[in-house]
């Protein structure tokens, strides 16, 4: 005589669950490869080397001095370093009455002077002893066209060079 033995029964996870589990693990790689991305973003600075000054990002700390020059070094701010660049300027407001380079520029200058003078992305390093200007202001026909922006830079009030990064991004 023989038993007829059951069927086998199927063990494990019912397709519904997989498909959550599946899912959920989908999402979880997402998220952490989107704070991965973010924090890279917020911290690496400045590429190093030559740059256009149109290029150039706050944090950004150069090898030449002026605020004229079409072309800038970008180098370690660990070093001694002339100025850096610590704010950007947007000048598509409330400049129809600057029609000269040099009224823009020296617009601009006031209000890298005033991003100093209320501590705005700089350091507590940054005070009596630096001095801000303006750089890479577009002339007023580049202005008209739509290239608004502008950027500030510290430099030694008494033409020393710079040592550390003085840069402090806004949260």
């Amino acid at each position: 005589m023989t038993v007829d033995s059951a069927p086998p029964t199927k063990r494990g996870l019912p397709r519904w669950a997989i498909v959550l589990i599946a899912v959920g693990g989908a999402i979880a790689v997402t998220v952490i490869g989107l704070v991965i991305a973010v924090i890279v973003s917020v911290f690496s600075g400045p590429a190093w080397g030559p740059t256009e000054a149109a290029a150039l990002q706050p944090g950004s700390c150069l090898a030449e001095n002026g605020a004229d020059l079409a072309v800038y070094t970008v180098v370690d701010c660990d070093q001694p370093h002339p100025q850096q660049v610590f704010a950007e300027i947007d000048l598509s407001r409330n400049t129809a009455q600057y029609t000269t380079q040099t009224a823009l520029t020296s617009y601009a200058g006031e209000i890298c002077a005033r991003f100093l003078e209320y501590g705005l992305f700089v350091t507590e390093a940054a005070d009596d002893t630096v001095t801000t200007a303006a750089l890479a202001v577009p002339t007023p026909e580049a202005l008209a066209a739509g290239s608004s922006r502008a950027l500030c830079t510290l430099s030694g009030a008494d033409g020393s060079s710079l040592t550390g990064d003085l840069y402090r991004p806004m949260p």
